[in-house]
């Protein structure tokens, strides 16, 4: 069947929406952290957050997936992740940040290469997500979830800094563990164009 962008963009019309809606979230989440309204910022978080949840389960549901969205969603996430990587980049080591962001780079070429082979061969390749890709972007999610509430808890609680280290450490360890995960997402994004 040969792609058609217009036919694509109509079906997913519903999920895409939503999902723009969670990345326009990530700006005034960003604002509310600056002007320390964490609680605000915490509750947009998590509306952003939800909203990345949703659309998958509306795009499957309604059954309105498209190409677009399977490039988007995903695409999305990265940009999520990126900023909020740069946002936190004091409480987060550059041994884990720099190999999230390459392998983050490294899956939205390799999803470019599959889209754009697929309509060269007029086949539609599935550049959809896997569980691992999910679970990666979901265990990054968590990980600046918990730095926003380290930061509530550094303000209301007046922890001490060796309380602090520590948790910094765990979400350190939470966005290593999402690495694994995007290791077998590439590996099985690369395992399909093989």
């Amino acid at each position: 069947m040969i792609y058609s962008f217009k036919r694509d963009f109509r079906r997913g019309l519903l999920p895409n929406s939503i999902t723009l809606f969670g990345l326009l979230m990530v700006p005034i989440v960003l604002c509310l952290l600056e002007k320390w309204l964490l609680y605000w910022a915490l509750a947009v978080y998590v509306l952003a957050w939800l909203s990345d949840l949703f659309d998958g389960w509306v795009a499957r549901r309604l059954k309105c997936s498209s190409q677009i969205g399977a490039f988007f969603d995903p695409l999305v996430d990265k940009f999520f992740t990126w900023t909020f990587l740069i946002y936190f980049w004091k409480e987060i080591s550059i041994f884990v940040s720099l190999p999230v962001i390459t392998l983050g780079i490294s899956l939205t070429v390799l999803r470019i290469y599959k889209w754009n082979y697929g309509v060269k061969k007029q086949v539609a390749y599935n550049i959809m997500a896997k569980l691992s890709g999910k679970l990666k972007a979901n265990f990054e999610k968590s990980a600046f979830c918990l730095l926003i509430l380290l930061k509530l808890a550094i303000v209301n609680l007046q922890i001490d800094n060796e309380t602090i280290i520590i948790a910094e450490l765990f979400i350190n360890y939470v966005l290593t563990a999402s690495l694994l995960f995007a290791v077998f997402s590439l590996a099985h994004q690369i395992k399909e164009i093989s």
